[in-house]
């Protein structure tokens, strides 16, 4: 986002609007405002309630465990792009996605929509952002080496429902 209006390419100019500051063009009084982010998460589990978790090869969070997940791509479903996101992070057949939830941090831009897939867990094959993919047990989830709120919270609420 630039200085300059995406409709008529005029200058935006900063003022308060709706009780918060915005960047409202000076030509045709177009409002910008911060759109979010579609992001997917898959929480990958098999018949015995173990999930995979992959270890980032990339920042933020390089080294740290998370679901399988990225953004979404223009002309894809939600569902389309967790699968996809999933395979290209850890190769692996997958069942069909069910909607498990749907996260929005508050200092961040991104809505994260989370799934649910049944999967075969056999040797893992990482993905080229992917350091390591591994199952464990509910019980062993490492907590700790969790990156992401929305990975977290996602993982809580499954553990949760049962």
């Amino acid at each position: 986002m630039g200085p300059f209006c995406d409709r008529c390419g005029s200058r935006m100019h900063e003022r308060m609007l709706e009780g918060k500051r915005r960047q409202v063009c000076s030509a045709c009084k177009a409002v910008r405002y911060p759109d979010v982010i579609a992001a997917v998460s898959a929480i990958v589990y098999d018949d015995q309630r173990r999930i995979m978790l992959v270890r980032r090869g990339i920042e933020p969070g390089y080294g740290c465990w998370v679901i399988p997940g990225g953004y979404v791509e223009a002309g894809e479903t939600m569902e389309q792009a967790a699968l996809r996101e999933t395979r290209e992070e850890v190769d692996l057949p997958l069942g069909t996605p069910q909607l498990s939830g749907v996260y929005l941090s508050t200092d961040t831009r991104v809505a994260t929509i989370v799934y649910a897939v049944r999967g075969q867990f056999r040797d893992p094959e990482p993905g080229s952002e992917t350091l390591q993919a591994k199952v464990f047990a509910i019980e062993h989830i490492p907590w700790s080496e969790v990156y992401f709120e929305s990975t977290r919270r996602a993982l809580d609420d499954w553990v949760r429902k049962g």
